[in-house]
């Protein structure tokens, strides 16, 4: 995937207008700044020289957000923007088991790798990583709000399977749940398909979007529930979501440690 660019288009028709629409009316009115991660000493940045401080901003309230993360500079030089993402705000909480913890190199962003409980394993984007990044001990359990940005919500291309041996007969789909990472988009990419337990809409940057709750896993005494956000710009034509319906699609699984919730 092509950074953020991918993101912001899930939601915006293009990043030339999430930057020409939103940044300055976003980053310039609408936010406050979140607790700030000093380096001490200055972090070096081929191309950048020292840096100070990493910051973040992002709306007070809402259940899908815009963040940004800036770098400060020593004596009072301007700051730099470094990267802006969505930020699925309202997730549900789950506990992982963390083995991995990826920085992406630039002192701001990285991928948790672990798995859940029940074994089964996931890799997420660490919303709040310029700040936590130290604080994980490989082998420890913590808690994550979880949640996806959809890239693409459809109805499901197979609703059965034909079976041959050892009698021909057709299986239905029904009710599948599928989360299956998509090893050449990125660690945090996957595939999905579940059906829907929740819907609810709401009204973002100017585009309607559907918080659609549904089980991505399902183990013997519990599912694996993550709400994925879906703008109506990636949601299939002729699919309205509504509890019930079977959908799949493709996400960015996205998350932050839960005792950072506002």
């Amino acid at each position: 995937m092509n950074g953020h660019g991918d993101h912001w288009e899930c939601i915006y028709e293009s990043v030339e207008g999430f930057f020409e629409n939103s940044v300055k009316r976003v980053f310039g009115q609408n936010v406050i700044p979140l607790p700030h991660h000093q380096h001490e000493p200055p972090a070096r940045v081929d191309n950048i020289g020292e840096i100070t401080a990493t910051s973040a901003y992002a709306e007070n309230k809402g259940a899908l957000r815009h963040m940004f993360l800036t770098w400060k500079r020593p004596n009072d030089e301007p700051g730099i923007l470094v990267s802006a993402f969505p930020w699925a705000h309202d997730g549900m909480g789950h506990e992982i088991d963390v083995s991995e913890v990826v920085d992406l190199g630039n002192y701001a962003e990285g991928i948790i790798v672990g798995s859940l409980p029940q074994g089964a394993a996931l890799s997420l984007f660490d919303l709040l990583f310029y700040r936590n990044s130290g604080r994980y001990e490989l082998g420890n359990r913590y808690q994550f709000s979880l949640a996806g940005i959809a890239y693409r919500i459809a109805k499901p291309e197979y609703s059965t399977i034909d079976v041959t041996r050892p009698d021909k007969e057709k299986i239905s789909l029904e009710g599948m749940s599928a989360f299956l990472q998509i090893p050449e988009w990125g660690k945090s990419e996957y595939y999905f398909r579940g059906k829907i337990k929740e819907v609810n809409k709401f009204e973002f940057a100017d585009r309607s979007i559907y918080k659609i709750l549904l089980p991505l896993i399902r183990f013997d005494d519990i599912d694996f529930d993550i709400p994925v956000y879906a703008s109506d710009l990636v949601v299939e034509e002729e699919l309205t979501p509504n509890p019930g319906k079977d959908i799949e699609g493709e996400l960015w699984l996205q998350g932050f440690l839960t005792d950072q919730l506002d």
